[in-house]
């Protein structure tokens, strides 16, 4: 694979990337003219670079406000949630929201243990009783979105169409794209009015908010992935048969983006005040060592809160899959087009005695 050749917008989905990571270790930091970024493939320096502090999330808010005003439409939807989400905020703000999330996460942590269990149980079972199964859209995301639903405090899980609310990360979205990740977050906006009937304060609805954002498509990406990943390697045997690691092997959350606040020089290159990076965590999950897994959630300010709750139900869900006596094959699978999550649109999977 050559490395000034790539087409780095599609390098984490592509099916030889695991590969190119494992021996990204030393590839120098270039920079790619199609995306106007510089990429950053090696895991250590991807953790370095995401510590540094001259390296800021980029003002998203901004942008669809320009946007806004540009094509005259109206994103209002949009722009409150720009304003809520730890990810994509610096400064003082930025604490003050990983304080709350992490506190509403917290709260939340014994409620969702307590439940696990019977989650996990009631929507896996489906690979111990059936042929055919589709992962993603028969027992992932109808898992997932239940596990927000208890997050969250709301009577009920609904149905998501995975990647619409998350297209305000992706700077390559288009504006119909971002109009239909308008409509998704208008809607779990609208799903949250409840919790303020009960009594929660309003001004909670930017962590509920961000947490259902961020939280539930991370959480299906990497889960998502990281069974497709484990089932494609482990062919022909049973799911009680396959070794689960204690972290999944991958990362639902393939890219981190930068931009310099201040020209400064790293690794030989010379990053200019405004210049924006593009940071591949599969750098870190494929070729970072024995410190991957605790790696994988991130580094820096902007890690992952929703790490423990990753672990938990991945622990859970490969205590069940332990237990399934049955061969697994992937007879269809197809990610999402998406710029910054490696999301799998279907895991279609024919399962034997």
């Amino acid at each position: 694979m050559h490395y000034r050749a790539m087409n780095f917008l599609n390098l984490h989905t592509r099916s030889d990337r695991a590969a190119f990571f494992a021996e990204g270790k030393g590839r120098p930091v270039v920079f790619d003219k199609a995306c106007q970024r510089w990429i950053v493939a090696d895991g250590a320096q991807v953790i370095e670079l995401l510590k540094d502090s001259r390296l800021i999330s980029p003002n998203i808010a901004a942008g669809l406000d320009r946007l806004q005003r540009r094509f005259g439409v109206q994103l209002p939807n949009l722009i409150f949630a720009a304003g809520c989400i730890p990810l994509i905020n610096e400064g003082a703000a930025h604490g003050e929201m990983r304080r709350s999330m992490s506190h509403c996460l917290g709260d939340h942590r014994k409620r969702m243990e307590a439940a696990a269990g019977e989650l996990v149980e009631r929507h896996f079972s489906i690979l111990d009783g059936r042929s055919e199964v589709e992962l993603i859209g028969e027992t992932l995301a109808p898992f997932v979105a239940e596990v927000f639903s208890i997050l969250t405090q709301t009577d009920e899980a609904p149905a998501f169409v995975p990647q619409d609310a998350t297209r305000i990360f992706d700077h390559w979205a288009s504006l119909n794209a971002l109009l239909a990740a308008e409509v998704a977050i208008g809607t779990i906006r609208r799903g949250l009015e409840p919790l303020f009937r009960r009594g929660i304060p309003r001004e909670q609805e930017g962590v509920y908010l961000a947490l259902t954002i961020l939280g539930r498509d991370s959480l299906l990406a990497t889960l998502g992935d990281s069974l497709a990943t484990l089932i494609a390697d482990s062919a022909g045997r049973c799911l009680s048969e396959i070794e689960y690691p204690a972290h999944p092997p991958e990362t639902g959350v393939a890219i981190a983006e930068r931009q310099a606040t201040e020209s400064f020089a790293y690794d030989g290159v010379t990053f200019r005040k405004g210049d924006w990076l593009r940071l591949y965590f599969q750098g870190v999950t494929y070729g970072h060592g024995a410190a991957k897994g605790a790696l994988m959630f991130g580094a820096g300010p902007h890690a992952c809160l929703g790490r423990h709750l990753a672990l938990d139900l991945w622990g859970a869900i490969a205590g069940k899959l332990a237990s399934i006596h049955r061969r697994a094959e992937i007879v269809e699978f197809a990610y999402c087009d998406n710029h910054v999550f490696a999301m799998p649109r279907t895991v279609r999977l024919e399962l034997h005695r």
